[in-house]
Formats: C-alpha cells, structure tokens, sequence
C-alpha cells in the first residue's frame, strides 16, 4: 500500500517572535520574509532561516551584535521600513480598487439609462470641470482631483464593464432559475432598425418570497422567422454552455399570438409540446394583444368616420407651413390642447388620444379648413359625423382605461382577468343604458347628440362584446383556477379541481380537494386573505407543507405572464439602444445594453473588482 506524501501545510508550523532578533525575520501572511533583503523562505523552519541568514548576510552579526542594544534598534528600523512599504503599496492597491469600482459603477448606470460607451469620457471631463468649483475650498481639493483624474472611462472600457456586470447578472439569474420550482416565459418577437428579426425572451418565477421578472435573452433571427427559426434558436439557447435550466420546470408559455407562435402543426407551441424534453404547459395569448385585437375597427360607418378624422389631420400635419398656421389659430382659441396628434395604428392609446384631441379642437379645425377652402374635408363634418366621432372618442377612452389597467410589469393573471371580465360586465350596462338612451357613460356624444338616436351604437358595442369572448375563451376555461388563486375561501371545490385537473397541474383531485376543504375552514387564514394580495397570501402565509397539492396549483398559477407587456416595453427600449447613431451595434453588446437598461437585479460590483487586476487612468 503506498505511503500517503507528508505535506508541509499538515505540520502546523508557527513563527517564533524570537526569530525576529536572532536572525532578522518577520511573518507576512504565514510566510517568513528577511527584513534586511526581503525575501521569503518557503518553509517556515528554524533551520531554513538560520540558513539564509548565515549565507547570506555573515556580516550582520559582527556589525550588530546579538542582544546589544545596537542591534534591537537596527531591527526596529528594518521592521518600519518594511511596514512602511507595505502600507504604501496597500494603500495604492486600495487606491486602485476604488477607482476601479467608480468606473463600474458609471459604466453600470451608463448602461442602465440606455446611453452610448462614448459617454464616460463625457461624464469625467464635466466632473474635472466641476471639480474646480465645487471643491475650491477644500483643502485636498487636489487629491479629489487626482482621483477622478485615474477614473478608467474610455468607450472601450465602459464597453468591457458592461460586458462583465451583464456576465453577473446573467449568472446569478442562471442560478436563480435552476433553484426556482418552476418558471414561466413570455416571447415576442420583433425587427429592428437594421431589419434584424429579434426574439425577446423574459421568464418568470418565484425569488425568495416575491416574484422576479427578468429578461432571459434576445435571440437574433437572421434569416426566416417561421416556427421551426425561432423554435431552433430557443433550443440552441437553452443547451448553451453554462446553461443548466431545467425545462421539465416550464409551466406556462405567453405569445404574441402570430401564426409562428401559435400555428397548429409548425408553430413555437406544438413544437415544444412534441419536445420529448419538456413537460405538459400550458399557453396563451397575450392579454394585451387580445384586447387590441377586440378593439380594431372592422368596417361600416364607425370605420369610415375613423378614416376620416385621420385624413383631416393627416391634411393639417403632413405640411410644415400648415402645421405652423393651425398651431397659431389654436393658440388664439385658448383651447385646452395646443395641438392635433397623429395617429399611428401599432401605438395602443394613440386612436384615444387622436380623437380626444380631435374633438377638443372641432371649432380651430373647422375654421382652418374654411380658411383652406377644403370644401370636400368641411362637408364630411355632418352632425352624423360628429355625432359618430363622439361616441368613438368615449368608447376608445373606455377601451384605452383597459389598456392602461393591463399594462405593467408583475401584473398576475387572475388580476388582468378580472379586469377584462369587468369591462365586459360594463358592455353589458352601456348596451343596456343607450337603449334607454342614457348617456352617463358617453359625456362627449352626449355634448354633441342632436338627430341620431344612441340605440345606433348598440350593435357595436355587442359586437365588441362578442369579440372579448371569443378571443378570450382560452383565458376563460382557467376561470376556475383564477378564482381559486385569487380567493381560495369562496370558489366552488368541484369545479375548481376539475379545472385543476384539465389544466394539468400535477396534483392528484382527491388529495386537492380534500386541502381545499380544509383551508376553506382556516378561520385565521380566512382572515388574513382580507389583508393580502394573493400573491403575498399564498407565498409567505400558506403552510406550504400542509397545503402542499394548494400551493403548487396556486405557485403555477402566480408564475404565468399574464402579457407580454416585458416584451414590448423591451423593444421601446431597444429602439433607443439600437438607434440610427448606434444601428452598427453588435447582437452581444445589444443584448448586454438591454439585459442592464431592463434588469431589477443589482451587480455584485465589489466582488468583481476583487476578482481582477485592477489599475487606474494614466
């Protein structure tokens, strides 16, 4: 059997304080160094020094005999010096580091506010410039100015620095994922201004006792973007190195609900669901989407009149000079908005507010039209015009006050549920109060109503109606579940686990059923649901361990996207990184500018500096 080899570390050698005396050494760091030529002896041993010392400094005991006074009061000096010189080369490390972590920092919040690399050197000549007059009284204003000078803020480095923070952040997220039970994703997909197809990719999940919303990755697609693209590249991600996210954790995926996504044979979805590596999850499309879908035009008179509120102001601001003209004629009116605004059709609120600002400045556009002589625009602002205009800027502001109430980041299902099952309760009344011909809830048609009868508007909103439940039928068949979510203590047990039971979500009915009873008869859970949001009841007041069939249902639940609001405010803030001045962008520093501009996570900056070389501005 062989001999396990002696390592020196095992023997618990210590230094001697005598040996400083006799032979001129002091430890540093468990290492014995010579304080006359400050080298160090690998092994501390008595005999090793004696060694050195006798070798290589003989004189020094004839110079400075042992014991003499001569000779403690030599060694006190070596020993200062030596201290000495560490101080200063620690305190220049130290300096170093400090200057280095600033530059991070800048770097960081440089990246966060979307702004170009270019802006360090811009941001360290306005500190030098402030400097001077901020810190005139100061008597180390000198030394203040010293250190911003060494701050390393060229583009290049702040480029670097932001590859290294995103790096962190991109590993702690990583790491938070594969602790997570479960996790849900949202994608979208959009061209940029190079005409570069991206995929935008968040993930949802449950962090400590709160839910985190990050943006898991941006996918370029280079070429097409069919199903089989964008299911290739998600794959190609998620077996990247490093990667280690377990896809069996997938509960839910939310779409933009383009054909790519949701086609029945090639599309994203059923592609992965015939993935043999993921488990049973279920999809949806985007609430958002679906409630822009419900509120699209679809013909007849309300089409035409939207047509032709935009050519009127089409006509008003596609010209400079006419522009110009109408703003001055708006001014002398004193109206409450001082301009038209121009519609765009991909904006969610911008019908709203075109005809909001529309109808405020009827009498400035109707005198700017006169002036103009547009006989054929005037004769299109019949009271049936008008009186359609009217009613289109209430139903839109109703439509838009939806829009608003859905958007957001950390919105759960159940909540935006409810907000669309509300606004479909409020058709129903609005449907109900113009066939009486009350008009409570249209103030600018009933400012404006003069000849048409409100009954009118009826099959619109009907229509309208229709719409939101046919496109909102998937959401629909979770309702049960929503309700359980939301408040446990008044949905219906039978129902709700066969919902459960449908939907998949990997408990067994008999044992769910039976821990819903008893939760429903938990007097002191019961009230402290009255005092939490759901989200906070379930995580951090729920027995996870006596409820546990009820918390994984609810957990799955509260982890879904209930948009893909992440996704589009994502690409907003895409537009302003990847502008026309930085279209030459790479997909890496792209991707690191959009991780840091949408990241609520914070870099470990300390640790980062620790673990490089660090060195200042020259």
């Amino acid at each position: 059997m062989a001999t396990k080899k002696r390592k020196v570390d095992d023997e618990n050698r210590t230094f001697n304080p005598a040996w400083e005396s006799e032979f001129a050494f002091l430890e540093v760091k468990g290492k014995p160094v010579c304080l006359i030529c400050q080298k160090t002896i690998a092994v501390l041993k008595r005999a090793n020094l004696q060694r050195h010392h006798e070798q290589l400094h003989p004189d020094f005991k004839d110079v400075y005999p042992p014991d003499s006074n001569l000779r403690k009061h030599k060694i006190q000096t070596l020993r200062d010096g030596f201290q000495s010189q560490q101080s200063l080369f620690h305190r220049h490390v130290k300096c170093s580091d400090s200057v280095t972590e600033a530059s991070f920092k800048i770097a960081w919040n440089i990246a966060k506010a979307k702004k170009p690399a270019t802006e360090g050197e811009f941001l360290k000549n306005t500190f030098m410039d402030c400097a001077e007059t901020l810190f005139s009284d100061f008597k180390n204003k000198d030394d203040i100015i010293r250190q911003i000078s060494k701050l390393q803020l060229s583009d290049s480095t702040i480029t670097r620095r932001v590859e290294v923070i995103t790096d962190d952040l991109f590993s702690q997220l990583l790491k938070d994922i594969e602790r997570a039970e479960y996790f849900s994703l949202a994608l979208d997909e959009c061209t940029d201004g190079t005409d570069i197809a991206q995929l935008m990719v968040w993930v949802r999940f449950l962090k400590g006792e709160k839910f985190a919303e990050e943006m898991l990755t941006l996918l370029p697609l280079k070429g097409q973007t069919r199903g089989e693209d964008i299911y290739s590249a998600l794959k190609n991600f998620f077996h990247g190195p490093g990667n280690s996210i377990n896809l069996k954790n997938l509960v839910s995926v939310t779409t933009d609900g383009a054909p790519s996504m949701v086609g029945k044979e090639k599309g994203l979805i059923a592609l992965l669901r015939k993935d043999p590596e993921m488990s049973a999850f279920f999809s949806y499309h985007c609430i958002l989407h679906q409630e822009q879908l419900c509120s699209k035009l679809r013909g007849g008179a309300l089409k035409e009149t939207m047509d032709s509120v935009v050519r009127i102001v089409n006509f008003i601001l596609a010209h400079a000079l006419k522009h110009r003209q109408f703003r001055s004629l708006v001014e002398e009116c004193e109206s409450a908005y001082g301009d038209l605004a121009m519609h765009a059709e991909v904006r969610w609120l911008s019908r709203g507010k075109v005809l909001c600002r529309f109808m405020q400045l009827l009498p400035a556009v109707r005198m700017f039209l006169e002036e103009k002589g547009q006989h054929n625009l005037l004769s299109l602002l019949n009271d049936t015009f008008i009186e359609n205009a009217a009613f289109l800027t209430d139903i839109t502001c109703h439509l838009n006050s939806l829009n608003l109430k859905l958007q957001g980041r950390q919105k759960i299902l159940p909540m935006m549920f409810n907000d669309v099952s509300a606004f479909e309760t409020k058709l129903d009344l609005f449907v109900q109060q113009l066939k009486e011909k009350d008009l409570t809830h249209f103030p600018v048609l009933q400012s404006v109503a003069r000849s048409l009868s409100p009954i009118a508007y009826c099959p619109y909103i009907t229509e309208l109606k229709e719409q939101f439940s046919r496109r909102f039928a998937d959401i629909k068949a979770m309702k049960p579940v929503l309700a359980f979510t939301e408040n446990p203590f008044a949905c219906d047990v039978l129902s709700t686990s066969l919902s459960v039971r449908d939907l998949q979500l990997g408990v067994e009915r008999a044992v769910f059923e039976e821990q819903l009873i008893d939760l429903q008869h938990n007097t002191i859970l019961k009230e402290r649901h009255k005092e939490e949001s759901a989200d906070t009841f379930w995580i951090s007041f729920v027995p996870k361990d006596k409820y546990p069939a009820l918390f994984q249902c609810a957990q799955k639940i509260l982890t879904c996207f209930g948009s893909t609001y992440v996704c589009e405010s994502s690409f907003s803030a895409m537009g302003i990184i990847k502008s026309k001045l930085r279209f030459r962008l790479t997909d890496r520093h792209l991707t690191d500018y959009l991780r840091a501009a949408t990241s609520e996570q914070q870099p470990e900056l300390k640790v980062l500096v620790k673990n490089m070389q660090t060195q200042i501005s020259h």
